[in-house]
């Protein structure tokens, strides 16, 4: 397509055979040669670009900038610009024989048969040969002692990770699985204590009932013994009181006698008969304790 517009020129110019332009020529080679050695070289040498793209990730040790160089700019950027330039040569030889020709346009490439043609078959050249050329190396690798070895080395390596991965794994496991048994251990202990526990719960049971009776026959005899000296001090008239008790016993009954009086009289009424009522019992406290007539049966303190 180099020199095809050019042929299209001079044979449109110098006789009257039609002009049919195709993407893909067959006579290219003969006619690049028309054109010199080194057109010839050159056309040759251009089927190298998608070669070298497609290798870029065997050569290339950075493999991302690899993988963007062939499939950003050697599949995208190089495939398109040389099938829009296709598409325009094509384009422009046919526009040589129309009497009115359309003038050429990139959105064309849209609705141009060419543009696609071109760029599939180019696109899917560059990774067929990329699958191929991956597939001989890995093929070449595995029959190369070298790389083999060093792909066996990686492997071990990976798989001296996965061991110690492993290993941590079971030794984590085999840790929780000795605490468990711990925990059972100490489980079985406290039902066998629990068991020990509840067998000797009726007996248990038994004594401290026995207990309880001990206990209450005890306080019985006390309540009893102390029943009986009551029972003679009253048989005998000799109840021995405190001074303190009788006044307790005094409060209490003016309380219980206020309360009364409240309830059933006037305020006046019954704050009068209360007033008597501390009065009577201040000057019977006054002639039994002040004046020595205490009752023998109160204790003085």
């Amino acid at each position: 397509m180099l020199y095809s517009e050019e042929d299209a020129r001079i044979i449109l110019k110098t006789s009257n055979d039609t002009v049919s332009p195709q993407v893909f020529n067959p006579d290219a080679f003969s006619k690049a040669w028309e054109h010199g050695t080194m057109a010839f070289i050159f056309v040759c040498l251009f089927v190298l670009i998608p070669l070298i793209f497609a290798c870029l990730e065997r050569i290339m040790t950075q493999k991302i900038w690899a993988k963007i160089l062939t499939y950003g700019l050697g599949l995208v950027i190089v495939d398109t610009f040389i099938a829009i330039k296709i598409a325009q040569s094509v384009h422009e030889i046919k526009a040589q024989t129309e009497l009115d020709p359309a003038k050429w346009t990139l959105t064309d490439i849209f609705t141009d048969v060419n543009f696609y043609l071109v760029f599939i078959l180019g696109a899917f050249g560059i990774l067929l040969f990329k699958f191929c050329f991956e597939k001989l190396n890995r093929m070449a690798d595995e029959r190369n002692s070298d790389v083999a070895e060093q792909q066996n080395k990686i492997s071990m390596g990976h798989q001296r990770e996965d061991i110690e991965k492993y290993k941590a794994e079971v030794s984590a496991v085999t840790s929780e699985i000795e605490l468990k048994e711990q925990e059972t251990i100490q489980k079985r202990a406290l039902i066998d204590l629990s068991e020990n526990e509840l067998q000797n719960l009726p007996l248990k049971k038994i004594t401290q009932i026995e207990n309880s009776k001990n206990d209450l026959a005890n306080k019985l005899q006390i309540i009893e013994s102390t029943t009986d000296v009551y029972k003679s001090h009253v048989e005998n008239d000799n109840i021995p009181v405190s001074i303190d008790a009788l006044k307790d016993r005094i409060n209490v009954f003016l309380e219980g006698w206020n309360d009364f009086l409240h309830h059933e009289y006037s305020i006046a009424k019954a704050s009068e008969k209360s007033s008597s009522a501390t009065e009577i019992a201040l000057n019977w406290e006054y002639n039994k304790i002040t004046k020595n007539s205490i009752d023998m049966r109160v204790k003085v303190k």
